[in-house]
């Protein structure tokens, strides 16, 4: 008895590099929002990805430009998304994919998250990956 290959629809957009091998982080998922008032005292840590958050740190420095950030994630396939509500300094952007199957790669969902200085520089640059199950 032969059965049929199954072939998962492929993962759109491709993976920007900055993304590629990034492993997700545990914790708290807040896109690189501070916590609101109500969940302060809650333990634990941000869910960063320590991948894609040292590539960017090596990118962009502190003291880079912080336009230079957006350009180069918009450049990537990145999307803007809206600033922290309790710190409109924090900017943030996110790439979806969707696509692959059970047993191939996940789709990637990515965030990242700067903090712009007053004078338009990064004060902080940090990434957030999930795998999402399709």
């Amino acid at each position: 008895m032969q059965v049929a290959a199954s072939h998962a629809p492929p993962l759109t957009p491709a993976t920007p590099p900055i993304l590629r091998g990034a492993t997700a982080g545990s914790g708290w998922a807040g896109g690189g929002c501070p916590r609101p008032a109500s969940q302060t005292a809650a333990p634990g840590r941000e869910a960063l990805s320590p991948d894609l958050t040292a590539r960017l740190s090596d990118t962009f420095p502190k003291g880079s430009d912080a336009d230079a950030v957006r350009a180069a994630l918009l450049a990537e396939g990145f999307r803007p998304t809206e600033p922290c509500r309790d710190d409109r300094r924090i900017e943030r952007a996110g790439f979806e994919q969707r696509g692959g199957g059970v047993a191939a790669p996940y789709p990637v969902s990515a965030i990242v998250a700067w903090k712009r200085t007053e004078t338009g520089r990064v004060e902080w640059v940090k990434g957030f990956v999930s795998y999402l199950a399709p």
